[in-house]
This record gives structure tokens, C-alpha cells and sequence, in this order.
């Protein structure tokens, strides 16, 4: 018999209000995934929930098994990452990488490698010099643990070996040799230098991201190819990224495949 009380650890991914004072609050834990729940009286003033349902808190919860929706019974914030929200670009990364959770993860599906993957990149991007570059590690990591890591050794046509300066296709679903490149519409410019730190990103940890990816230029060719790719694998729109673009004065661009 399932327990009627039982405790997660979790990261608030969103949140909205319902009634005169409490929030419906979706938690991505990782022991049970992703999770609605309902924080009451969480908008009130005083309320000993206010903190911990805010968006991108880290926290160990108890929760209780209710009709429709589990309650939020007890919340212990781990980390509500205070330097993300003094830092507007910082912010929209944040919410970038939890705008990319919820659209990848089922709910009540644990994910605990893909939960990992998060908190680390709440945690580094929080004090990373290249925010930009550990977005583009959580993008290539995100979609190897999702199972949906784009090709980027054979040509997705032909299957010939790529090694050099290549195209890339996000609706194909990775890279075109110069042959194959040159006659599908659609396809995007990827440098040498991008193929590789393509590649290295799979392994590379997060707090690293900005030695590999070492200029906002090569970020931003590496963000051409893996955001439309992005939005077509998880079908989201990513609104989230137009905040960066605002706020950044090198925001990263996307090519749109024909």
C-alpha cells in the first residue's frame, strides 16, 4: 500500500496561483519525477511556504497523498540560488534549463540523472564567467540523457564519416557531410571548432563548460544548430529564450531550417 505521507527532494519548475492564497507548485523531484502539488496559503505574507515556491528553489519536501493533488505539508529550501535572481541574464538561463526539464520529463517518471543534470546547471551558471556556455553543455547533455542526442559522427544521409568543418540539419537530426550538406535545404553552417566542442560537451562537466567554449562566438554557433533542434525534438517553444535575448548584448542566435 502506497504510504499517505512520503518525502522528495525537489526543484520547483513552475508555479500558479489558485483560490485567495495557495498555489498549485510543479515540482520536479528526484525520487517520483515530476509532480503537482498544492502549497496552501503559500501566497500569504507570512506564510512558512512563500520562500520555497518560488521558481528554481532547491528543497526537501513531505508531502501528503491528496484526492486530485499531493499537499505540500513541510518544505526545507537546500538552496534558493539568490545570485541567479540579482543577474537578469543569469535568470533567464535559469529559467531556460527549467523551461527544457518540463518539456523533456512525463510526469511521475524519475528522471534522476536528468534531475542531477539540473541542479548542476542551477548551480553553475549561478557563478560561471560564460553563462551562455553552460547552456549549451545542459542542451548536448539534456538530449543524450533523453535518448535523443543528435549524430555527430556519420552523415544522417549517406552515413560517410564527418570530421571536419560539416552541416548540420536539426529536423534530420545531426550532420550532413560537405556532399549531402550542399544539396538539402535546410541545413545549418558547423565549423570544425563547433563538431569538436559538439562532442566534448557529452562528457565535459558543466563547471568546465566556459574553458571549452572559450568565446560568446562559438556559443552562439553551437546555439544555431542545437535550438532549433530543441524546439523540434521536444515540441516547445522555449519563451524563456527570448528573455535571454533581451538581456544579453550577444544573445545566442538561431537559424531557421528551410
Amino acid at each position: 500500500m502506497q504510504p499517505r505521507v512520503y518525502r522528495a527532494e525537489g526543484i520547483v519548475l513552475r508555479r500558479i496561483a489558485v483560490g485567495e492564497a495557495d498555489r498549485i507548485v510543479t515540482l520536479f523531484t528526484r525520487e517520483h519525477g515530476k509532480i503537482q502539488v498544492i502549497a496552501k496559503g503559500s501566497r500569504r505574507l507570512l506564510s512558512r511556504f512563500a520562500g520555497a515556491t518560488e521558481p528554481f528553489v532547491h528543497l526537501r519536501t513531505l508531502l501528503a497523498v491528496g484526492q486530485n493533488l499531493d499537499v505540500l505539508t513541510q518544505a526545507e529550501v537546500q538552496n534558493a540560488f539568490p545570485r541567479l535572481r540579482d543577474d537578469l541574464a543569469r535568470l533567464g538561463y535559469a529559467a531556460y534549463f527549467v523551461e527544457l526539464v518540463d518539456a523533456s520529463v512525463a510526469e511521475r517518471q524519475p528522471q534522476p540523472e536528468i534531475w542531477d543534470l539540473l541542479l548542476a546547471a542551477l548551480t553553475v551558471v549561478e557563478v560561471s564567467p560564460l553563462p551562455e556556455a553552460v547552456a549549451r553543455g545542459v542542451e548536448v547533455q539534456l538530449l543524450a540523457l533523453a535518448g535523443y542526442a543528435p549524430e555527430l559522427t556519420l552523415c544522417v544521409l549517406d552515413r560517410a564519416p564527418v570530421d571536419r568543418e560539416v552541416g548540420f540539419h536539426p529536423l534530420r537530426g545531426g550532420v550532413l557531410c560537405p556532399r549531402c550538406a550542399r544539396s538539402t535545404p535546410g541545413t545549418l553552417s558547423l565549423s570544425a571548432a563547433g563538431l569538436r566542442a559538439l562532442r566534448a560537451l557529452r562528457t565535459t562537466p558543466l563547471v568546465e563548460a566556459h574553458r571549452l567554449l572559450a568565446t560568446s562566438a562559438l556559443c552562439r554557433e553551437l546555439a544555431s544548430c542545437l535550438v532549433p533542434f530543441l524546439r523540434h525534438r521536444f515540441d516547445a517553444p522555449l519563451h524563456s529564450l527570448r528573455f535571454v535575448e533581451a538581456v544579453t548584448a550577444a544573445p545566442p542566435s538561431e537559424a531557421i531550417p528551410g
